[in-house]
């Protein structure tokens, strides 16, 4: 709720200095007040996607393959269990999150598990050992 609501603010702020910018031109070109008006547009669509982060699924795990939300224009991120290497869980000073490593490839996916409760990440993590039937499965990492 604070990301959107300092989008929210970051969006007034935006339209107060396109008004202010209107206000000292002779006479403002529609091009310009266009290219003035995107952060506008693009800090209220931040803050409507942070409000209503809260209710999107952010992982689900289906039967066979693991789906994680990557935002609101990109295609959910999809995993088949039989493809996880291991998964290293970091713990950063502000933040934590969940690398997951794939076979076969060079890179790994992310996972904000502070975006998850204590009880869900719990839950995630057992089923995820269950799905993949990988005893040591998880590492940890702190930076």
């Amino acid at each position: 709720m604070k990301k959107a609501w300092g989008a929210f603010s970051l969006a007034f702020l935006s339209l107060g200095l396109v008004v202010l910018q209107a206000k000292h031109m002779y006479r403002p070109d529609n091009m310009i007040v266009i290219i003035a008006f995107l952060p506008v547009v693009i800090a209220v669509l931040q803050g409507i996607h942070y409000m209503k982060r809260a209710d999107m699924e952010y992982i689900y795990m289906a039967e066979d393959k693991l789906y994680i939300y990557r935002g609101p224009f990109l295609p959910r991120e999809k995993i088949d269990y039989r493809y996880i290497d291991y998964c290293v869980e970091v713990y950063e000073k502000d933040r934590k999150y969940m690398k997951i490593q794939l076979k076969d490839s060079p890179g790994d996916v992310q996972i904000h598990t502070e975006w998850l409760s204590p009880s869900d990440l719990k839950q995630f993590k057992t089923e995820l050992q269950r799905r993949t039937k990988e005893d040591k499965l998880f590492r940890t990492k702190t930076i």
